[in-house]
């Protein structure tokens, strides 16, 4: 199935196949830009005021079992579930890390400027670019712990990738390719 989230139909499951609408639950109150994602047996998303999370009960039913307020709620980014945790990077430059079962705060930092890009897990890593071009490498886990913050010199949008041991970012005028990173 596709996931899709949107504010007038929240989260949608879709056949591939077909088209036809599997699931379909709204607990959004304004507009989605993130991707949504299944961690688990959860769909978790974000609208602009806050995150969501949500355990389907049927074809038009379900139950929000999380939700975070939007300090803590990404817009732009998809958040990144790993190991039953909930790492939310936002616009504003925040992170956050989260227990995903109960929502429970573990920490909260500010790295960087705000981030439209969304974090990616490599090599036991989590890496996330800022707006302005820098990159935030925080280690795996439930305390904080940032390895490093380097520079791409110029600003990006995008979501970088992880690929056969290399790191590839695309800047607003460059693609740039770091080689054996782990």
């Amino acid at each position: 199935m596709l996931l899709f989230s949107s504010e007038a139909h929240g989260f949608s499951a879709v056949d591939p196949k077909t088209g036809a609408v599997i699931r379909e639950f709204n607990p959004f109150d304004s507009r989605a830009v993130g991707s949504p994602l299944l961690a688990d047996d959860l769909l978790i998303g974000a609208c602009k005021s806050r995150l969501f999370a949500v355990k389907m009960m049927g074809r038009d039913s379900g139950e929000v079992v999380l939700k975070l307020e939007h300090k803590y709620s990404p817009y732009v980014p998809t958040p990144l579930y790993k190991e039953g945790l909930l790492f939310c990077f936002t616009d504003m430059g925040y992170i956050s890390c989260h227990d995903a079962a109960d929502g429970a705060l573990l920490w909260r930092e500010k790295s960087a400027d705000g981030f439209y890009a969304s974090p990616i897990y490599a090599d036991g890593k989590i890496y996330g670019v800022s707006r302005k071009g820098q990159v935030v490498v925080l280690k795996m886990g439930g305390q904080y712990k940032l390895l490093a913050l380097n520079d791409l010199s110029e600003g990006t949008h995008a979501t970088p990738v992880a690929l056969n041991g290399e790191l590839i970012f695309r800047t607003f005028s460059h693609v740039l390719c770091i080689r054996s990173f782990n």
